[in-house]
């Protein structure tokens, strides 16, 4: 049902972020097979090390986590079976091509992996879920037009075609500041530092190049 009301069409390049309830994966590739199915890697790395404190598991969960490439993620992998192996074979049990992004597909302009988007929601209708069903979903639909008119307002003051945020990242690139990972553009659709390199190269603009 929600699949028809959000009309996904082919459903291929559409991304699911969830937490890996039994339910909901079942749906999921029951229903919307196609369609990219990631787990949160908040949510996987605190399952993963709940009974542990070492801060060096967690900073090299996070390198694997935002690896971009097969390469560098091997790579971290190695360093963690090196330093610890229980912890490393406890990983690779989690399915890492579910929540590292040097396994995420391209075409859906997403590398999240974690779900803050949906918990941030759930935070701001905690008071309306306390009221009865159809109270509450009056209230959540103010609340999403109260929203929507925000964006519309900050959209209409807008001077350029892309956002402040897609500008800054820009900004980084052309700078260099931001180690180029190979598929780092494909996957955001934002240029990296190399692709934004050619581009001024050609005296285009570099905004030109981020996908709508």
């Amino acid at each position: 049902m929600l699949s028809a009301k959000l009309d996904l069409k082919d459903r291929k390049n559409f991304t699911v972020i969830s937490d890996k309830q039994s339910g909901l994966v079942k749906a999921i590739q029951t229903v919307i097979p196609e369609t990219e199915h990631r787990q949160c890697s908040r949510h996987i790395m605190d399952n993963w090390k709940r009974n542990n404190h070492d801060m060096e598991l967690q900073r090299l969960f996070w390198k694997i986590a935002r690896s971009y490439t097969v390469g560098e993620f091997n790579g971290y992998m190695l360093e963690l079976k090196n330093y610890n192996p229980s912890a490393y074979e406890s990983l690779l049990k989690t399915n890492p091509r579910s929540w590292s992004r040097a396994f995420f597909k391209i075409g859906s302009c997403c590398n999240d992996n974690l779900n803050n988007l949906s918990e941030s929601f759930n935070r701001t209708i905690r008071q309306a879920r306390r009221k009865p069903l159809l109270e509450m979903l009056e209230d959540i639909r103010r609340q999403c037009m109260v929203r929507n008119a925000k964006r519309y307002i900050v959209v209409g003051r807008l001077k350029t075609r892309i956002t402040k945020r897609a500008h800054a990242e820009i900004g980084k690139n052309i700078a260099g500041a931001q180690a180029c990972e190979r598929w780092m553009w494909q996957m955001t659709r934002i240029p990296c530092a190399h692709v934004a390199s050619v581009i001024i190269g050609k005296k285009e603009k570099v905004e030109d190049y981020v996908v709508d």
